[in-house]
This record gives structure tokens, sequence and C-alpha cells, in this order.
């Protein structure tokens, strides 16, 4: 998690081993999601996210995100 100015915090959600089962769409599953701090608003920011590690920004504002994909082979 990191908040985005004062407005916003960014969550990570990583795909927690789902596979083949079927994910409901309203679940922000493999997504970096934007939360409105005051009204609890959500919208999906990235897709993508396999296994969100961490988030960072550097000092001229760059958002920095982890993540561990598979390399080769199966699940």
């Amino acid at each position: 998690m990191l908040t985005d100015g004062e407005e916003h915090l960014l969550v990570t959600i990583g795909n927690h081993k789902y596979g083949q089962r079927l994910i409901p769409s309203n679940l922000h599953i493999s997504k970096l999601v934007r939360i409105e701090i005051e009204t609890g608003e959500s919208e999906i920011f990235a897709t993508g996210i396999r296994n969100a590690q961490g988030l960072a920004r550097d000092s001229e504002g760059n958002l920095w995100a982890t993540d561990h994909g598979r390399q080769g082979g199966t699940n």
C-alpha cells in the first residue's frame, strides 16, 4: 500500500493462486487499485499484477511496483 498524496491509497492485489477457478468480475484480483480515502470508492489503476511485492515512489514522484511472475515452466 502507498498513499497517492492525501486523497488516495494505492493497493496491490495479487492473484492468490486462483488458477483456473472462476473469479467473480467484481473482485480486483491481479490489479493495482486506487482508493479514494474519504469515500472508499475504488478504481482499477493497473492490471496484470501476478504476485505484487511492494510499491514505492521515487524523489521525482514516479511510481514503482515490483511483481514476481512465472519464469517458464508450469504453475
